[in-house]
């Protein structure tokens, strides 16, 4: 399990805030961890990881790691699909 308990779900999510989370200038708890375990099971699909955990962690390595993050702390425009 990835949380102690269930999370609401938001009345509203707008582009930016989105964007913001994408782009690691906005935490948001419950995308990240959505992103991080649809890529986890993305993993094993493709064989990549030999287990669960493994493919936890390398999941949240990539999402750690990613260009969008790294550009916007640089300051640099990007864009959202360059991934």
């Amino acid at each position: 399990m990835m949380f102690e308990e269930r999370h609401q779900a938001e009345e509203a999510f707008e582009l930016d805030d989105f964007l913001a989370v994408w782009r690691g200038k906005k935490p948001h708890q419950y995308g990240e961890a959505a992103v991080i375990g649809t890529l986890a099971l993305a993993l094993m699909g493709l064989k990549k990881a030999t287990d669960p955990e493994a493919a936890l962690t390398l999941a949240q390595r990539w999402w750690k790691h990613r260009k969008a993050a790294k550009k916007a702390q640089s300051g640099e425009q990007i864009d959202l699909f360059d991934l």
